[in-house]
């Protein structure tokens, strides 16, 4: 007689085809720690098509930017695939043998203390090596026509992947394929405008169709035109674009950063007050507004917002919102309102279940950064960069780990946070880059070169607080430099051409 009792079966019961279709869906983490219960599922857990999937999820998410022309992933072993991996995971070797030297042996360290007590004083801290370069593995160059004038202004941001390079030229932004060499879609001011429409800030992101979005914000200092908000999709491999949504932004902002994740678009008003953020819904032309006196800054990931406030005088506190708790009202494309007229502002509530209190610093401007961590889905590696309380030009980085766990998509989830890291970084002054890994892209405190440079993620001795600098030989006259948070690759422009560079 049949009954509706499930059957269990143990997984090691199951045939091997079937343990690796399993696998094969399974995030990366879960993987290799399947590998390590025993041989037999270490073996499994090891098979070629199994991480010919996982390298193929991570190329379809963005972490992994393959060489032009590349050889398939069907035709790679299964220690490249596994070195694929380890690269996304801890970043490029060239950092890595730069930034962590090998230590002495176990004599010289023993001869060394014994020398030390035997002359009764204290070790002398080592010299600041020289800055060095790590070696480049592939180097891409593009020719677009550069526009004259101050081209040192223009910035060219490598999108996830590493196929396609934003680039702003003067009033245009364009998209270009890196293996073609050749601009799939060019946004270009409209032929009646006097004045060519300044582009302050843009961002893109990729949807799971394989279309890009692409946001451009534009403020206009003349006032002869409205400043503005425009919303793109692309698609790539044939350069059709779709004007989504412009709509008009209030004509007092001088300031402003905007960032894009799937359907949501945050602008974040720095030159508002109180301070606010519009999020807008593009697919469903909607809109929120959030305002708080104590917003610093803030980075959006799939279904939650990350914010950084300033609560009072040395302490700060790191928050994630969910979008979904945020009250959306429509927003006509035919209407006639603006931001200018009266909205109501969506409320949210930050508590100790979904923030973090981070303590011992004085400014009230920082800049944030938060990645999902390529092994594992739900996991967001955080980043948190500000000026130090009791120093005047300290700069410190924070590390935190933020988990988000889900009972379904696009709901609630339970938020939880872990401080990870916190070093201080005495040589930079700005950071406008950061790593998955903590390397950060940013300027020195004493002397000038000409284009910023990259700062490893810890000292490079006990004695010694000052970080390794891995030196970039820029052209003169290079200011906007970009770096890609998961490949490593530097990514600037000069007065003719585009440079792409990948580290070994």
């Amino acid at each position: 007689m049949p009954t509706d009792t499930p059957v269990k079966i143990a997984f090691n019961a199951l045939v091997e085809d079937v343990m690796i279709l399993i696998l094969a869906y399974c995030d990366m983490a879960d993987v290799v720690a399947f590998s390590g219960t025993s041989k037999y599922f270490h073996r499994v857990a090891f098979t070629g098509s199994i991480w010919r999937s996982l390298v193929s999820q991570l190329c379809q998410r963005g972490y992994i930017d393959l060489r032009p022309n590349a050889e398939d992933l069907t035709k790679l072993s299964t220690e490249q695939l596994v070195d694929l991996v380890k690269r996304v995971a801890h970043g490029p070797k060239a950092w890595g043998s730069v930034q962590s030297k090998p230590s002495n042996s176990r004599t010289i360290r023993r001869a060394k203390n014994l020398f030390r007590k035997m002359a009764r004083q204290l070790p002398v801290p080592k010299a600041p090596s020289q800055p060095s370069e790590p070696p480049v593995s592939w180097r891409s160059v593009l020719h677009p026509e550069i526009a004259p004038g101050l081209h040192w202004d223009n910035f060219a941001k490598l999108l996830p992947g590493g196929k396609y390079v934003l680039f702003k030229n003067q009033s245009c932004l364009e998209c270009w394929s890196v293996a073609e060499d050749k601009p799939i879609w060019i946004q270009s001011p409209p032929a009646s405008t006097r004045y060519a429409l300044p582009i302050v800030e843009f961002d893109a992101s990729f949807l799971e169709d394989g279309r890009l979005v692409i946001v451009i914000c534009t403020l206009e200092k003349l006032d002869t035109l409205p400043n503005s908000i425009q919303v793109f999709t692309l698609d790539p491999k044939n350069g059709i674009s779709n004007l989504e949504l412009f709509e008009f932004l209030p004509d007092s902002l001088t300031e402003c950063c905007c960032t894009v994740c799937g359907d949501i678009v945050a602008v974040h008003f720095d030159s508002a007050s109180p301070r606010s953020v519009l999020i807008i819904n593009w697919r469903k032309a909607s809109r929120t507004i959030i305002t708080n006196e104590s917003l610093m800054t803030l980075v959006l990931i799939p279904d939650y917002l990350v914010l950084s406030l300033h609560d009072r005088p040395g302490q700060h506190r790191l928050a994630a919102i969910p979008l979904c708790t945020l009250e959306f009202v429509r927003w006509r494309l035919n209407d006639s309102d603006t931001l200018d007229s009266p909205m109501k502002v969506a409320a949210f509530h930050i508590g100790a279940h979904n923030s973090i209190v981070v303590k011992g610093y004085r400014s009230a401007f920082g800049s944030l950064w938060a990645y999902e961590c390529p092994l594992r889905r739900g996991h967001f590696k955080v980043w948190f960069h500000t000026w130090l309380q009791d120093r005047q030009n300290d700069y410190s980085i924070c590390s935190y780990e933020l988990f988000i766990e889900k009972s379904s998509p696009h709901q609630t989830g339970l938020v939880s946070w872990r401080p990870l890291s916190s070093h201080r970084l005495p040589d930079v002054v700005y950071g406008s880059g950061m790593s998955l890994w903590g390397h950060t892209l940013g300027s020195r405190a004493h002397g000038y070169r000409a284009g910023p440079e990259l700062f490893s993620a810890v000292p490079m001795d006990k004695q010694s607080r000052c970080h390794q600098i891995l030196t970039v030989n820029y052209p003169n006259l290079v200011r906007e430099v970009h770096l890609s948070p998961f490949s490593g690759a530097i990514t600037y422009s000069t007065h003719a051409e585009l440079v792409i560079l990948h580290y070994e």
